[in-house]
């Protein structure tokens, strides 16, 4: 299993690393939201002169995890 999984990998057009994992057992939906939720959106920064929030500085989502309801399987965009 852990064979298939290494091989289950691309990149996305910005070269982040994109991997499929289907499941067997588990939903994918569900799995995919609580895996998600461990991998937060970065903190909005502040201007330092003003300390007002920059949302246009913010950095992009280390990891992006979703689901593909018609194969049941779990991408993360890494």
């Amino acid at each position: 299993i852990v064979g298939e999984l290494n091989q289950t990998q691309a990149a996305d057009a910005d070269g982040r690393e994109i991997r499929i994992f289907p499941l067997r057992v588990a939903r994918a939906e569900e799995l995919a939201q609580t895996l998600d939720q461990m991998f937060p959106e970065p903190p909005v920064p502040l201007d330092p002169r003003t300390r007002q929030p920059r949302p246009d500085l913010r950095p992009a989502r280390e990891v992006i995890v979703r689901a593909d309801r018609s194969t049941n399987s779990i991408i993360v965009d890494a």
